[in-house]
């Protein structure tokens, strides 16, 4: 039986538990049962998110919390708090999965402060890492909406906590932990523009997961080290650390490399072209052409595979890919490469737009399409550039973009 089978299955054993549970609970009036009814539309919600089903999943967090709290709130059953704040936690990822980032935050924020109670208040110190979770998944929330400054207290509040576990307490299995919230701050300082503070975090979060990965052989971890390596190249870049930055991107390379490669992990293919394409970034900024070009040759090799497999969300990443090629294609010696590709870009954009899924991120990323090849047009029509093609973009783009101009106004 498959991963799906089995996902199915389990969501199919707790609408059977919940059926006889509700009847239970409803019509017979066994109201001690309501915490374990409670307790099976949580556990369905978590099983509904793995499926990918938000709607269902969050109306399922729903119903157990409207129980939590009546036993809670009104009936006195705090020994229950616990249970409705991992609900209310539960709920706030199903939300920011869906995007309604205010909602998460709310139920973040109603978790925190009920974990912060028992923590602080009460001393159920075995709660202090549910607190960290919370306080990192609001900071997660809070940077996604772009209030860094939140998002960055949010993680260290949950660093504090986790270096305590894991640094006093001897709680070395929440190591891989910490070095999440060392990871997710690192991003948040990086965007704000603290590059040195931000390479100090994405360095603490590699030292933990070095040893965890490469001492302790815990394999399954090599994909959030190679992750961290290629945050740290991005920061190392945008402070002209070209050498390190280019270092960097090698190690996640590598490790990505084996894992699809070597190891038939296929599902790791657009992080390997991620590293590719920043490599090849920073390699162009350092003058070298011929390796850049190979970096990218690769990374457009396996953006074409994944979206011939129907990825139709990476659209966009080939159209940067097509677009850095096309504006250095000279300096690359890829003209005629550059030129199919944008010609492949093209044609994915406009069947995009004909299939009605063109978004907001798409369309950034066609603008900058638009201008590398507006400024290297003539040379890549000699080159195999369709005319006609590029035509009917600009004029689809042209028209979508001031529609969406309209709209706005």
């Amino acid at each position: 039986m498959g991963a799906r089978e089995e996902l199915d299955e389990s969501i199919a054993d707790y609408g059977r538990a919940i059926e006889i549970r509700e009847q239970l609970v409803e019509k017979e009036g066994r109201l001690e049962l309501r915490n374990d009814l409670a307790s099976c539309y949580n556990n369905r919600g978590l099983a509904l998110v793995d499926k990918g089903q938000l709607d269902e999943a969050i109306a399922d967090y729903g119903r157990a919390i409207l129980i939590y709290k009546q036993l809670v709130e009104k009936e006195g059953r705090l020994e229950l708090r616990n249970d409705l704040a991992s609900c209310y936690n539960n709920r706030g990822n199903a939300l920011v999965n869906k995007g309604q980032l205010d909602e998460a935050i709310s139920d973040y924020g109603r978790a925190i402060k009920i974990y912060k109670q028992l923590v602080e208040k009460e001393e159920r110190l075995e709660l202090k890492n549910d607190l960290a979770m919370c306080y990192n998944n609001r900071g997660l929330a809070l940077a996604d909406k772009g209030q860094l400054d939140e998002a960055i207290s949010d993680y260290g509040r949950a660093i504090k906590i986790r270096e305590q576990l894991v640094e006093k307490e001897g709680r070395l299995e929440l190591r891989n932990n910490l070095a999440s919230c060392y990871n997710n701050r690192g991003f948040a300082l990086a965007d704000k523009g603290q590059l040195d503070e931000s390479i100090s975090d994405y360095g603490r979060a590699i030292k933990i997961r070095e040893q965890l990965v490469e001492k302790e052989e815990r394999l399954e971890l090599r994909n959030d080290l190679a992750s961290c390596y290629n945050n740290r190249g991005f920061a190392l870049a945008d402070k002209g650390q070209l050498d390190e930055s280019i270092s960097d991107y090698g190690r996640a390379i590598k490790i990505y490399k084996q894992l699809v490669e070597n190891e038939g992990r296929l599902e790791f293919r657009s992080n390997l072209e991620s590293c590719l394409f920043n490599r090849a970034v920073a390699r162009s900024e350092k003058g070298q052409w011929k390796e850049a070009g190979g970096d990218i040759e690769k990374g457009v090799s396996l953006l074409k595979e994944l979206i011939d497999e129907g990825q139709r969300h990476i659209v966009g990443s080939f159209m940067q890919a097509a677009g850095f090629a096309c504006a250095l294609a000279k300096e690359l010696e890829i003209k005629d490469k550059a030129a199919g590709w944008a010609n492949l870009a093209m044609e994915y954009f406009l069947e995009e737009v004909e299939g009605g899924r063109v978004n907001i991120i798409l369309l950034k990323y066609a603008a900058g399409f638009a201008d590398g090849i507006w400024k290297h047009g003539k040379e890549l029509v000699k080159n195999g550039l369709n005319e006609k093609r590029l035509t009917k973009f600009m004029e689809t783009l042209g028209r979508i973009i001031d529609n969406t101009k309209n709209h706005n106004d």
